[in-house]
């Protein structure tokens, strides 16, 4: 009988598997600063943007020193738009929001969308179902679904020159009512004779805007038509027309330098009363005025 011992000795049992625990990191202060002060800066230009559910890409403008709203989008940073497409994919017929001042609960959905690796546009539609179950016990189901104050379309499109250059385009339609045009019956029918049935008391508002990236700054032009400006004294005004120009700090830049400059000029009719504009001839043509801001930030 061989009675020599084997060289394999037996191997020590692994100790038991510990749970392994990751601390998280705490956010550094100076980051919540640095959006705390580029909050603080943008708050005090106008053309400001804004998230607000009054559009359908949930983008607005608000008045200098005017508290920003909670934000409304999608925290993965997709737009309005983007969010819609993603969810119809799913076969979801679209996406609810509130709107106070179109009746309640509406109803959004991208009608069309199009584009490539460089661009893209879509087209947007907007039903305002509260108002319109409102609405169908005073005037009928059926006048209610066919009334296109009850609907809004809204076009938009983005395209990049480049990876430092990017264009963006919106136009939207919205059907005021003619309870809230403002002229008399006869007026209305003879200024508005050729037009189509459905566009008579349609409000149209538009913007572009240009976008390029420099090394150290970033320069941004934007012009507007009929624009919603948000003003928490007198809520929404309408500004016909508005051009700006800025450079300032490019987005996303952790230095502690900020700085923020540009020129704004905006085209509008004078405030008048009420008293001044029955005084006043239908014929005569309102004077528009002009002014120019400089604004500027460090």
């Amino acid at each position: 009988v061989n009675m020599s011992r084997s060289n394999n000795t037996p191997k020590p049992l692994p100790d038991a598997p510990q749970a392994n625990l990751k601390v998280l990191s705490i956010v550094p202060e100076r980051r919540l600063l640095q959006s705390e002060v580029l909050g603080s800066i943008g708050s005090q230009f106008w053309n400001q943007g804004s998230q607000s559910t009054r559009s359908l890409d949930c983008l607005s403008s608000i008045a200098p020193g005017e508290p920003t709203p909670l934000p409304i989008c999608a925290p993965s940073g997709l737009s309005r738009t983007q969010f819609l497409i993603a969810a119809q994919s799913v076969t979801l017929p679209g996406l609810p929001s509130q709107c106070s001042s179109d009746g309640g609960v509406v109803m959004d959905r991208v009608l069309l969308h199009t584009g490539s690796d460089s661009w893209w546009g879509t087209i947007t539609g907007r039903a305002k179902v509260q108002r319109i179950l409102t609405r169908r016990k005073e005037s009928g189901l059926q006048h209610s679904i066919t009334d296109p104050s009850n609907y809004t379309l809204c076009a938009n499109a983005r395209a990049s020159l480049g990876a430092k250059t990017h264009l963006r385009a919106r136009v939207e339609v919205s059907h005021e009512g003619r309870a809230h045009h403002g002229q008399q019956p006869g007026q209305h029918a003879a200024s508005t004779s050729s037009a189509p049935a459905w566009w008579q008391g349609a409000h149209v508002s538009s913007q572009g805007q240009f976008r390029h990236r420099l090394k150290h700054a970033e320069i941004k032009v934007e012009a507007g038509f009929n624009q919603r400006l948000l003003d928490n004294a007198r809520g929404y005004t309408t500004a016909p027309l508005t051009a700006s120009v800025d450079i300032a700090t490019p987005s996303g830049q952790t230095s502690a330098f900020q700085y923020r400059a540009g020129v704004l000029h905006v085209t509008a009719p004078p405030t008048v009363s009420a008293d001044q504009a029955q005084r006043a001839p239908a014929s005569a043509p309102t004077p528009a005025v002009s002014c120019t801001h400089l604004q500027a930030a460090l």
